[in-house]
């Protein structure tokens, strides 16, 4: 099955708790205002890529750079529920003691199919559900890696269940690729002070 991606890090510290493959996919039918990734919202059919080739490269990444775990982000994963969970169970069935952590802007119980949905939920540690609020926005010491105070976390397990995890500091990462091409994730108003830092003339 495919699944349409935007982009991906095989090992970050800003994308939820502990050393983490981050995976970002295309497409969105929420389109909540003030998202930070606007331009995921087209999905791309140039970015259409196979799951079992997506778990070859997580696999990977456990075994050379120690990752804990998962990460889905958007765009909208839930928009793409077949190929997302097809992904969640290939990464259970190889590599089982990788956590899966998803954020979705769909409010769970709100979900149009349920059923379909719980075959994902059986498979994910914990889900951050409900639409980015810009009027909402999480404040300074409040949770790490959540965007807005309406946004939930959706314990499917007690793996992530510890409030710590989820306290301290958001960060940015910045990472020059061989062709001197600078790529940033993490939480965005660091994001973006780091990349104007970055773009700012020297004395």
């Amino acid at each position: 099955m495919l699944l349409h991606v935007a982009d991906q890090v095989p090992c970050t510290e800003v994308e939820g708790p502990f050393k983490r493959f981050a995976l970002w996919v295309s497409g969105c039918t929420i389109r909540c205002p003030g998202c930070c990734n606007p331009d995921l919202f087209e999905a791309s059919e140039a970015a259409a890529t196979h799951t079992g080739a997506l778990v070859d490269e997580i696999v990977d990444a456990q075994r050379r750079r120690g990752i804990e775990g998962l990460t889905v982000v958007g765009g909208e994963p839930l928009d793409q529920l077949p190929a997302l969970t097809e992904l969640c169970e290939r990464v259970r069935s190889r590599a089982p003691t990788l956590g899966i952590l998803v954020f979705t802007g769909y409010e769970l119980e709100c979900f149009s199919d349920p059923a379909a949905l719980d075959s994902l939920l059986a498979m994910v540690d914990t889900v951050v559900d409900g639409p980015f609020d810009a009027r909402l926005k999480e404040p300074p010491g409040g949770r790490r890696y959540v965007g807005s105070t309406n946004q939930r976390l959706r314990h499917q397990t007690s793996r992530y269940a510890d409030p710590r995890l989820w306290r301290g500091p958001n960060r940015a990462e910045l990472r020059v690729g061989p062709d001197g091409r600078v790529r940033a994730c993490g939480y965005p108003d660091q994001v973006r002070v780091a990349l104007r830092v970055l773009r700012s003339p020297r004395p």
